[in-house]
């Protein structure tokens, strides 16, 4: 008998558990996870993000294109993103009163440099740039993307990246987490 408590307990436990798990993860948003392995630098992105809450936008001008794989300053703010072409992207901001600050130049996980080398090493296809163009023709962190690739306004990827021969120091990658969430929605790009 008591070890039919001690298994239903166990079992229980792990229910819970997998239920926390599984919660976590339906509301983790987007992950662009870097790590530095043997030689190289790989970014791993992975996760969702419900667009239908988030603040649309038509003004792509100049453009809201990325051409090659990586990332690079622009004014105040860290861009990333993989051969987005052409231009007939959708592209979502975030609400107002959502901080940008993780992702600005002076306290996000880039210290200054600018990289456009990475290669892609796992495709899921799809291309994406992590911002758009306000009114003022200013970039803002944000997500473009291919609205081909949004199914019922989720845009879902999994897919990684590779520079060879390259540290996090090479780079200027700054160790840390880094989260823009949705003052409106909740949803995040970490």
């Amino acid at each position: 008998m008591g070890d039919n408590k001690m298994m239903t307990r166990m079992f229980s436990t792990a229910v819970v558990l997998a239920a926390l798990f599984t919660a976590s993860q339906a509301s983790a948003g987007l992950l662009f996870h870097f790590t530095e392995e043997g030689d190289d630098v790989k970014m791993t992105a992975s996760g969702s993000i419900d667009t239908t809450g988030l603040v649309a936008s038509t003004n792509c001008e100049p453009a809201c294109e990325w051409w090659g794989v990586g990332y690079y300053a622009e004014g105040d703010n860290y861009l990333m993103g993989r051969q987005h072409d052409p231009v007939t992207e959708a592209a979502f901001g975030f609400n107002t009163g959502t901080s940008l600050s993780p992702w600005d130049t002076a306290n996000g996980p880039f210290t200054g440099y600018d990289f456009t080398s990475f290669v892609v090493h796992e495709d899921d296809g799809k291309t994406f740039a992590t911002f758009t163009v306000n009114e003022s023709e200013g970039y803002e962190t944000g997500l473009s993307i291919d609205p081909d690739d949004l199914v019922d306004g989720v845009w879902e990827t999994s897919q990684s990246w590779l520079a060879g021969d390259s540290s996090f120091d090479s780079l200027g990658l700054r160790e840390g987490i880094y989260t823009i969430t949705d003052a409106q929605t909740g949803a995040s790009m970490t």
